[in-house]
């Protein structure tokens, strides 16, 4: 990353120090529960996958979603004025680094910012940071990690420091919160959640994967929707999000009793708004495609262990 001042730095790593607590999950769950919130902290317990097979028994719209460090700093784009630099180069990393790509420019930042919190705003599940850890960390090693990686530290960060705002504000009210790593969940539970679903579709660049959902699932009924196309000219990089109306065409108006399993990185926030507002039960699975795929691709991943990853695998 360029051009980032110093002082913006400087401001994220007094953030992080001033808030130790952030780094107690038991601490993040008190703090949403005191505005009155229901929050499933747990990522591998069932009470997600209950939420999700009764919308789909009952016809009616769901939409699960996950707001990692790529999610947040979109979201929260412009709400740190003390931090603009850093905001511009992080929010043009994650735009490069999707499946679906693009070089947005600060008004293409915003739109994205509206729909996201759009998205999240319709969400009946919001899988956040900060409710689980799979091991402890303190403050002053997250300032470390922070200084290796300005992009996901600061999301991470924010992740929790932006969002128990947006709950103080009510932003969350009559939603439910759980993990950001709620897909372990799903994963455990698949033989009791697809059979429930008039159909599945799969949106995701992973099309290897239809062939083995067919294979496991050889009953049920799955469609896949492609994301990661190359733009129409891959010398030129897109510089609008077209990718968006290509998914938005893709979906039938009416998805009642089915469920979308989503891999798109941020964008399957929005995916999961549109899915719920045509009946059907969207769930941002994220890295989860890539342990049904065998891959274990985050450090989240190598610390379950390589018996946990091979467990997942279709």
């Amino acid at each position: 990353m360029k051009n980032i001042p110093q002082s913006e730095l400087d401001a994220i790593i007094q953030s992080i120090r001033d808030h130790p607590e952030y780094c107690d999950p038991e601490y993040i769950i008190s703090a949403y529960r005191s505005h009155g919130l229901k929050v499933f902290p747990d990522p591998f317990s069932a009470e997600i996958v209950t939420l999700i097979n009764q919308a789909l028994l009952a016809n009616q719209g769901l939409s699960v979603v996950r707001i990692g460090d790529g999610e947040i700093n979109l979201i929260s784009y412009g709400a740190y004025v003390n931090t603009p630099n850093l905001d511009d180069n992080v929010v043009q990393a994650i735009l490069g680094m999707q499946q679906d790509a693009f070089e947005g420019d600060r008004l293409w930042m915003l739109i994205l910012r509206d729909l996201m919190i759009g998205a999240v705003a319709q969400a009946d599940v919001v899988g956040v940071i900060g409710l689980w850890r799979p091991r402890p960390i303190n403050a002053e090693q997250l300032v470390q990690l922070f200084l290796h990686d300005y992009r996901g530290i600061s999301g991470q960060w924010r992740a929790m420091d932006y969002l128990l705002r947006l709950a103080a504000q009510g932003a969350f009210d009559h939603k439910i919160l759980t993990s950001a790593h709620l897909y372990f969940s799903l994963l455990e539970h698949l033989d009791l959640i697809l059979p429930l679903a008039r159909k599945i579709f799969i949106i995701s660049d992973r099309e290897r994967i239809m062939d083995k959902f067919k294979h496991k699932y050889p009953k049920v009924d799955f469609e896949f929707i492609p994301v990661g196309k190359p733009a129409a000219s891959s010398q030129t990089p897109r510089d609008k999000p077209d990718f968006l109306e290509a998914v938005f065409s893709s979906l039938p108006a009416d998805l009642r009793g089915s469920l979308c399993l989503i891999g798109a990185g941020p964008w399957a926030e929005i995916y999961c708004g549109w899915v719920k507002q045509r009946g059907g039960v969207g769930v941002d699975l994220g890295t989860g495609f890539d342990l049904l795929d065998g891959e274990a691709t985050r450090p989240i991943h190598t610390l379950l262990g390589l018996e946990q990853v091979r467990k997942y695998a279709l």
